[in-house]
């Protein structure tokens, strides 16, 4: 079982918190015993009443959603202003509605090319985590 913890800093402090991310060896009432991911070896025992907050993990998700949207909007906003350069770049070109258009067509395109850089980003799996409540003592 992964878990990742906050752990209280030497002065009992939440400012000199510190999160941990491993295994449970063992636990009890009181404490927790925690391997650390890149330690194979050395074990820790945590005391429940030192840790402001455990999480622990369940299964992996990806953030293809999210980066497909992320990467939409910043194709529309870079194409979009590439478009209003270039319009602005050309003295014959006529104002009003071919402004418009070529503003929107450009920044359509960026939108285009932006979702799926944005959802190929966002394939690494991640860990979903979720906390787990800690009675007081």
């Amino acid at each position: 079982m992964r878990i990742r913890s906050s752990i209280l800093g030497d002065w009992g402090t939440a400012r000199r918190a510190r999160y941990a991310v491993g295994s449970v060896v063992s636990a009890t009432p009181d404490t927790i015993t925690f391997r650390a991911d890149r330690d194979s070896i050395t074990t820790a025992i945590l005391p429940i009443r030192r840790i402001t907050k455990l999480e622990i993990a369940r299964g992996t998700h990806d953030n293809k959603r999210n980066g497909a949207w992320v990467g939409s909007l910043a194709g529309f906003i870079a194409g979009a202003t590439i478009a209003g350069l270039w319009h602005a770049s050309c003295g014959d070109c006529p104002d009003g509605a071919y402004r418009e258009r070529s503003l929107s067509a450009g920044g359509f395109l960026g939108a285009l090319v932006g979702a799926p850089i944005g959802a190929w980003m966002g394939r690494r799996p991640v860990d979903t985590w979720v906390e787990i409540k800690i009675p007081k003592r």
